[in-house]
């Protein structure tokens, strides 16, 4: 039996709480994140998590172990490295010029 997925009629909404806003423990946690994913900023599936403040306290709670692990570092390096490998290979042109002339 084939189950079709459908999209919902109408797109639910996401309301992320933006990194800039977030203070208290939601900073705190923002600012954990970042270390432990060794990333520059929140994502905005993070962000939108962070709307049910419930849910991301648990869902942080059971990630931040295993993101902060050895094994999960080294892996998520290895990953990076091979999808920018893998992206060289595409050969795209450069992107510098047209976000100029858009006004990046």
């Amino acid at each position: 039996m084939l189950i079709e997925r459908r999209r919902p009629i109408e797109i639910p909404k996401v309301n992320p709480l933006w990194e800039y806003k977030a203070d208290g423990t939601l900073r705190t946690a923002y600012e954990a994140y970042k270390e432990r994913l060794q990333i520059p900023w929140v994502g905005v599936v993070t962000m939108a998590y962070a709307h049910y403040p419930t849910f991301f306290e648990c869902w942080w709670a059971a990630l931040e172990p295993i993101v902060g692990s050895h094994d999960y570092v080294e892996t998520a390096s290895r990953l990076r490295a091979r999808a920018e490998s893998n992206a060289f290979k595409l050969n795209t042109p450069p992107l510098r010029e047209k976000l100029i002339e858009v006004g990046y």
